[in-house]
């Protein structure tokens, strides 16, 4: 399991252009999570440029017109925006499991997504792994809204990050739902660092 968030967003001119305005940077869209990953000493991911990749094969290719599922924009420090219907999917190569379980990562992360929210204007970002349905139900075209309604029983909401993560066994664990950390509905307000679970 790899770590996952999707975030509703218009494709404003404004929106479009920020974007536009990450290919073939050369810099982190987060120094903070690129660092962690070389403590971590985790496999080399540095890209020299961000760049337009095809899903199926990760070759550069050419960036498309419009929202188009079967490509994404790599940035240089693993994070990979595919653009759908209303949707940016966020997938980035770390394993869900240090997410949920590592207190640094976790704030590491919510701090990216942050900011790619804030890029792409988003008032509404929900967090899961790339195993949900949600994540499946975007590659199928769906909307945000739709995204999110995939998500029934053991998968749907929950109101706190760290009911995400299951201890099943002494050595094993299991994770389902999924967790807003932006919302754009009346009735929800935004979490508190505290309400994280950190």
């Amino acid at each position: 399991m790899d770590f996952v968030a999707l975030m509703r967003y218009s494709r404003s001119r404004e929106v479009v252009r920020a974007i536009n305005g990450l290919e073939n940077q050369t810099v982190p869209l987060s120094a903070e999570v690129r660092s962690l990953w070389r403590e971590y000493e985790f496999s080399e991911s540095d890209w020299g440029r961000a760049c337009w990749v095809a899903h199926d094969n990760g070759r550069q290719v050419k960036r498309p017109r419009g929202p188009d599922l079967s490509v994404a924009l790599r940035t240089v420090d693993g994070f990979f925006l595919t653009f759908g219907q209303g949707v940016c999917c966020v997938y980035h190569l770390l394993r869900w499991r240090f997410f949920l379980t590592e207190p640094r990562w976790q704030a590491t992360m919510l701090g990216a997504c942050e900011s790619l929210a804030d890029l792409v204007q988003s008032q509404d970002v929900a967090v899961m792994s790339d195993f949900h349905p949600s994540y499946a139900a975007f590659f199928d075209g769906a909307g945000f809204d739709a995204c999110l309604s995939a998500a029934v029983g053991q998968e749907a909401e929950v109101g706190m990050i760290h009911e995400l993560f299951e201890k099943v066994e002494p050595h094993s664990w299991d994770s389902h739902g999924f967790w807003r950390l932006r919302s754009s509905e009346p009735n929800r307000s935004k979490p508190s660092a505290g309400e994280h679970g950190l």
